[in-house]
């Protein structure tokens, strides 16, 4: 019997891993497969070790369910330009980031123009990177790939610290008086 836990990330409404694909796999190997409205139908049971991980108030589910559609809709929407070569670029429209205002999503020009917004998209898309390469290691065919997303992220570690030395010396060299630039 397999060990079962949540992906890294994933907020549970249940708190038993263990409980739930146990569960799930009990209903794949009874209905040959699993599919979404098999888990729905056996989670309508208020027994069902599944009932507590959906919302059962139409009302607050249908608001629920509304939001969700409101972020998907928000990163389906990609801006479309022509690159230095001529190829067409699709990217996206709004990208999901944390503010002092709260979680929200913004263009891709503020993300890009603001160092703190860009680190943080940036840092996402290497732990994404992490879990995409933890999920394929198997497959010799990406350790050309992996090798790469190493060196580029190795490079753009390196340029954060050089960044911050930068800013280090001239934070020190204001507080010891100097209006002008450190030279570097």
């Amino acid at each position: 019997m397999p060990t079962y836990t949540y992906r890294a990330g994933y907020r549970p409404a249940l708190k038993d891993p263990q409980a739930v694909g146990d569960k799930l796999q009990e209903l794949r190997d009874k209905h040959k497969g699993l599919t979404a409205s098999i888990v729905i139908e056996d989670a309508k049971n208020k027994d069902s070790v599944l009932h507590g991980a959906f919302e059962w108030n139409d009302s607050k589910a249908a608001h629920e369910w509304r939001l969700h559609s409101a972020r998907h809709l928000m990163r389906a929407v990609v801006t479309k330009e022509l690159d230095s070569s001529g190829e067409i670029r699709y990217q996206p429209a709004f990208v999901f980031v944390k503010t002092e205002e709260g979680p929200r999503y913004e263009t891709v020009a503020r993300v890009q123009s603001d160092e703190e917004l860009r680190h943080q998209v940036i840092q996402r898309a290497f732990a994404e990177l992490t879990q995409w390469k933890k999920r394929y290691k198997e497959y010799k065919e990406f350790l050309g790939i992996f090798q790469e997303a190493e060196k580029i992220e190795s490079a753009y570690l390196r340029g954060l610290r050089t960044e911050k030395a930068i800013r280090d010396k001239f934070k020190k060299h204001k507080q010891d008086g100097h209006d002008d630039r450190p030279s570097a």
